[in-house]
């Protein structure tokens, strides 16, 4: 029972520690960011990215809004206001005690970094079709006999997958940079905010509890359980290189607007006339 509480925890490890970590750091970036561009340019500089992003992330929320019925009060799929720095929002509310909604809670929090990445894959496949593909013919060359090793995994597609699209030929298209583009639109607006951290607090702790008795069940029916974990470590893998491009462009972004904010001059305040 033992090895079997170990090796779902391992997975579960596998799975969640990094997804967490990739969603933080985008959030981290994601404001710095934001913070910079507002300081230097102006609130709307945000609008950049934030007229495909925003609606994005919204209608994630409102997706798992309606798989998890709770009521949908108001929607604003992009709505900038200055006065709060919000670019869009979604109010619901569902009813206290029901487990079923209340486990919704969790994923309606998540639901951005869901859909963000369901847009990355749907905008890899729509630009580069065959290196995306190619992630889910991905099979280990070797067997993996330890979790150290089935841990590498990822990484090392994640290595290909940027080999394959980053050449030097791909680079000097315009193709390319529309990609990158559109892709750091979505990244940059993809992590959940603060609010949508402390509502899906609650549903999180159930979906955690959730996972783990599932991989228990799971871990407890299998004669190969280093098996089991590769095979899902497999069938997740795409999510969590796309999780990790996200993270790469987001990095790219703070670095660049970082530079220009110190080598680009302020534009100068705006004089106000009395009526």
């Amino acid at each position: 029972m033992l090895a079997i509480l170990i090796n779902s925890l391992s997975l579960l490890a596998i799975l969640l520690i990094p997804a967490c970590l990739v969603a933080l750091a985008i959030h981290l970036f994601e404001f710095s960011i934001q913070l910079q561009l507002a300081s230097r340019w102006g609130w709307r500089s945000v609008m950049i990215t934030g007229w495909l992003g925003t609606p994005i992330h919204e209608l994630s929320h409102v997706i798992m809004c309606f798989l998890f019925r709770h009521r949908i009060d108001e929607v604003r799929f992009f709505d900038p206001d200055p006065a709060s720095g919000r670019l869009g929002f979604v109010k619901h509310s569902y009813r206290q005690g029901n487990w079923f909604e209340e486990l919704g809670n969790g994923f309606i929090g998540i639901a951005p970094f869901l859909g963000g990445s369901i847009a990355l894959l749907s905008l890899s496949l729509m630009f580069y079709p065959e290196s995306t593909l190619e992630l889910f013919r991905i099979q280990a060359s070797t067997e993996r006999e330890s979790w150290q090793l089935i841990t590498q995994i990822p990484f090392e597609a994640f290595v290909q997958f940027l080999s394959s699209l980053f050449t030097i030929e791909n680079l000097q298209t315009v193709r390319m940079w529309l990609f990158l583009y559109l892709c750091l639109c979505v990244a940059a607006h993809m992590a959940p905010s603060m609010s949508d951290y402390v509502g899906a607090l609650r549903g999180l702790i159930l979906i955690t509890e959730l996972s783990l008795i599932v991989t228990i069940l799971a871990m407890t029916f299998t004669r190969e359980p280093l098996a089991l974990a590769k095979s899902v470590v497999i069938a997740v893998m795409p999510f969590m290189i796309l999780g990790g491009l996200s993270l790469a462009l987001c990095c790219a972004l703070y670095i660049a607007v970082a530079i220009f904010c110190r080598i680009i001059p302020a534009p100068p305040p705006q004089k106000r006339r009395r009526c």
